[in-house]
């Protein structure tokens, strides 16, 4: 009886895209909310990325890859590009379940924190800035390429 409903449990996880089943390597497209940072004098700036490259490589050993492509707008104070090459490393991957964390180094901007859950088609959840001893954060969601 244990055995069967042990067997029964693996079967639904794996079929909602969780569990064994659960494979999260290859191209994703990554995207955020607005995220608040303080900047220089203690002003607030509005920071979003959009259509980033991620390449995750998943393991054994959790997740690993890197970054490329994609933009980082500034929102607040008004809407400006600031860049369209967002290269990085992903650092720090695991993958417990359904439950996701990785962080992002950056070549030129600080380390972004990421943790969530993940389908086989979907990654969500929140974003954090690691950068002037004050986190800040938002949303982020990332779809197959």
């Amino acid at each position: 009886m244990r055995s069967a409903l042990a067997a029964a449990a693996l079967l639904a996880a794996c079929a909602d895209g969780t569990g064994a089943e659960l494979d999260l390597s290859g191209e994703w497209n990554l995207n955020s909310g607005v995220l608040r940072v303080n900047a220089d004098a203690g002003s607030l700036v509005g920071l979003a990325v959009g259509d980033v490259r991620l390449t995750l490589t998943h393991g054994s050993l959790g997740l690993s890859g890197h970054t490329a492509e994609g933009r980082l707008v500034s929102t607040i104070p008004q809407a400006y590009f600031i860049d369209s090459d967002l290269v990085g490393v992903v650092a720090n991957g695991e993958v417990r379940g359904d439950s996701i964390f990785f962080d992002v180094v950056f070549a030129e901007y600080p380390p972004h924190r990421f943790r969530g859950r993940a389908t086989n088609e979907l990654l969500r959840g929140t974003v954090t800035i690691l950068a002037d001893g004050s986190p800040r954060g938002g949303e982020f969601w990332a779809t197959r390429r």
